[in-house]
């Protein structure tokens, strides 16, 4: 440092921290320094201008000044003033974001010792920053012939020295990131990669040999986006030794976004075709079981002197077995149609207090037989007459109620049924098994199950959601659920209402 008073500034707020680092610099300077504290940026600015600092000292707890901000400020203003971080833990991340950003050294409260260190090493540092900046205004002398030429480039030509400080980066850097070329002289090639690809960029910068590179990663682009670019780069090498890399940086979003578009679409393409396929199996599957036990009962009617009781009771299973295969039909039947497009609105007034109750006799052997409670609660539209499509809303409440009871092997079903605000809101509520909430966004998927294949424990193949879903936005409706394993589910359905 110089021979006068070392002038420090202190970006601090923090009294105690303050002591420790005054203490330590007394036992550097004795008392041949001064400190000046700032705790805004306005503050900051003013002392740049009138206090001159040769040292500035940020804690990194203040929240009044952004540190990335305050380095912004001083180069923006072309000054070279070692800027230290000081700060209560040292984290890697943390340490080599500050490097990124442009700070000159980092003490740890803990370690606040070598503080003296730091300000032993600044003169070197400040001549290689020096040094930087005297080089780059050597190239400038030099580049002006060839200047019209690259502002017309498209592309990012740079070049940086032997430590990977921009020397020149081009005028078409404004189109990728938004700063002009001026703000990376003299930085790091490293604040210009997104903070993911930093690792990668930095492993390919400390190889032994120096060589011809092409590299695809990412650059910190406009309004904290990112630009997918390929680099070409190539060493400069003086009397053997690397002084130096010149390259260019393409923009390739536009092609790696394409590329991602085809990745998803084939993901997409292979994801319909299994699940097509597990939903053919499983139609096949849902036919020939039912149709196998009406073959077989109805074989059964035929034995001589069969009691009433055992005819009645075949009887009753080949029904079951039917209304299941005119279930799954009907389930086809409709997504082809909603899939065409060939299902509209029917707009009907109707009291939809009665068809839940019919809903209930109908549901009423199913949930006796499993031994569960049904519960319908709707006494508050008992008298209210709505407007809407009857079909798609008993089909939706049919499709919910019938699936809740489908997995539920003990405790209730609840349906509860109310209008407000003009809108219809539906929520069936079960104790059953509960659908993992990894498989929430793709229940309503056509043909998606949570079991897949054979031994499914639940009959079905996977379109009953898929038509709630439909008629709900034919409806301009909505459906949410909340559910995990083991804990039952709950749907919730919102239908607005016709005048």
């Amino acid at each position: 440092m110089g021979k006068g008073k070392v002038k420090i500034l202190f970006l601090s707020d923090n009294d105690s921290r303050k002591e420790i680092v005054i203490n330590e610099l007394v036992k550097k300077f004795d008392e041949k320094f001064q400190v000046q504290y700032a705790l805004s940026m306005v503050e900051l600015e003013q002392s740049l201008h009138e206090y001159c600092p040769d040292v500035i000292l940020y804690d990194y707890s203040l929240q009044t000044i952004k540190g990335c901000e305050a380095l912004k400020l001083i180069y923006g203003l072309d000054l070279i003033i070692p800027f230290i971080v000081v700060t209560d833990v040292l984290q890697e991340e943390l340490l080599s974001q500050c490097f990124v950003k442009g700070v000159w050294d980092y003490v740890v409260i803990e370690r606040i010792q070598r503080l003296s260190l730091v300000f032993d090493n600044i003169d070197v540092k400040r001549k290689e920053r020096i040094k930087l900046r005297e080089q780059h205004l050597e190239l400038l002398e030099t580049k002006d012939r060839y200047q019209h030429l690259v502002e017309d480039i498209e592309d990012v030509l740079f070049e940086v020295d032997e430590n990977f400080n921009f020397l020149y980066i081009s005028p078409a850097i404004i189109s990728f990131t938004g700063e002009a070329p001026e703000f990376y002289i003299g930085k790091n090639f490293g604040m210009l990669i997104y903070e993911e690809d930093i690792p990668m960029i930095r492993k390919c910068m400390g190889g032994a040999q120096p060589i011809e590179q092409k590299k695809t990663y990412r650059i910190n682009g406009k309004n904290d986006d990112y630009l997918w670019v390929q680099s070409y780069s190539k060493p400069i090498i003086k009397n053997g030794k690397l002084v130096g890399t010149r390259g260019i940086i393409v923009d390739i979003s536009e092609q790696k976004r394409a590329e991602e578009a085809l990745i998803k679409a084939k993901e997409r393409a292979e994801e319909s075709d299994r699940l097509k396929s597990a939903f053919l199996a499983n139609v096949s599957h849902e036919i020939r079981t039912p149709m196998n036990g009406m073959l077989g009962f109805a074989e059964l009617l035929q034995t001589p002197d069969l009691p009433e009781e055992d005819y009645n009771s075949y009887i009753g299973v080949i029904r079951e077995c039917g209304d299941r295969i005119l279930t799954l039909i009907n389930n086809i039947v409709t997504i082809s149609k909603i899939e065409s497009g060939a299902i509209d609105k029917k707009i009907v007034t109707f009291n939809l207090y009665r068809k839940l109750r019919f809903l209930q006799q109908l549901f009423e052997p199913q949930v006796e037989e499993k031994n569960i409670e049904l519960a319908i609660i709707c006494e508050e539209i008992k008298n209210k007459e709505i407007t809407s499509d009857e079909e798609k809303i008993i089909g939706i409440i049919t499709i919910l109620v019938k699936n809740a009871i489908k997995f539920t092997t003990e405790g209730s079903v609840k349906l509860c049924a109310k209008v407000i605000d003009n809108n219809l809101e539906i929520n069936v509520i079960d104790t059953g098994v509960g659908i993992d909430p990894k498989m929430h966004s793709v229940i309503f998927d056509r043909f998606r199950q949570v079991e897949v294949g054979y031994n499914r424990t639940f009959e079905g193949v996977g379109l009953g959601l898929s038509i709630v879903k439909a008629y709900c936005d034919i409806l301009g409706g909505t459906i949410c659920i909340d559910s995990d394993l083991g804990k039952g589910t709950h749907f919730i359905v919102s239908i607005p209402l016709e005048s």
